[in-house]
C-alpha cells in the first residue's frame, strides 16, 4: 500500500488504533496541531468502522461488508477525538443545537417538554468547561450561560426555546466562531425573549 500521500496526522492516528494501548490517543492532539492535519501535497483520509461478532460457538464473522457504515470519522475528527477541547465544543453545540430543535417541537403544557427542557439546560450549564478555550468561545458559552440563568427554577417558554434554538443552529453551522458570529447569535436569543444584559450577579449566583 502506498503510503507517501498519507498526512504525519493519518499515519499518527493509525499508528495509535494498531497499539494494544488505545489510550495512547490521550497523548495524540499534545503531539501535533490541528491545523496541520492537511498539509500541501497530502491528501485527508476517512475512517470506516465497521462491526465484528465474536461468538465462541458461533465463530467470528464480520457482519454486512467491509464498509457497513457504522462510523466514519475524518483523521481530523480523529485527531481531536481524544480530548482536545475545539472538536468537543463543536460537537457539543451541534449536540445542543439538535436536542433544542428537537424540545421545540414539543407542546409546552406536556410533561415530556418539562423534563426535556431540564436536561437540555443542565447540557448548556455544563459549557462552562469550555470557557478557558478561547475569548470567543468564552463570550459564546457566557450568552448561552446568560439566557439558561434567567430561567433556573422557572418554566421555560417554549418561543425561549425556538430562540435558543435557532442560535445554536448558527453556531453549529457556523465556520468559524468570531465575533460576527456572537452578534448574530446574541441578536436571535433578544427577539426571542432573552436579555443578553442580564444582571451579571446571576453569574456569579449560580454558578
Amino acid at each position: 500500500m502506498n503510503t507517501q500521500f498519507l498526512s504525519p496526522a493519518a499515519r499518527q492516528v493509525e499508528s495509535r488504533l494498531k497499539s494494544d494501548n488505545l489510550s495512547n490517543l490521550d497523548a495524540f492532539t499534545r503531539e501535533f496541531a490541528v491545523h496541520r492535519i492537511e498539509e500541501k501535497g497530502y491528501s485527508a483520509s476517512d475512517y470506516i468502522f465497521t462491526a465484528e461478532r465474536r461468538n465462541e460457538l458461533a465463530g467470528n464473522k464480520i457482519l454486512g461488508s467491509k464498509r457497513l457504515d457504522l462510523g466514519s470519522y475524518s483523521e481530523g475528527d480523529l485527531y481531536g477525538a481524544s480530548g482536545s477541547p475545539v472538536p468537543r465544543f463543536r460537537l457539543a453545540i451541534s449536540n445542543l443545537a439538535s436536542k433544542a430543535e428537537r424540545v421545540a417541537t414539543l407542546w409546552d403544557n406536556e410533561t415530556e417538554y418539562a423534563h426535556q427542557v431540564a436536561l437540555f439546560w443542565a447540557d448548556v450549564g455544563r459549557l462552562k468547561e469550555f470557557l478557558s478555550l478561547s475569548p470567543i468561545v468564552a463570550e459564546m458559552v457566557a450568552e448561552l450561560r446568560t439566557a439558561r440563568f434567567q430561567v433556573l427554577g422557572k418554566d421555560t417558554p417554549l418561543e425561549l426555546i425556538k430562540a435558543i434554538a435557532s442560535a445554536l443552529s448558527l453556531a453549529a453551522k457556523a465556520a468559524r466562531f468570531d465575533a460576527e458570529l456572537i452578534d448574530k447569535m446574541v441578536e436571535t436569543l433578544e427577539q426571542g425573549g432573552f436579555d443578553s444584559l442580564a444582571p451579571i450577579e446571576l453569574l456569579h449566583s449560580n454558578g
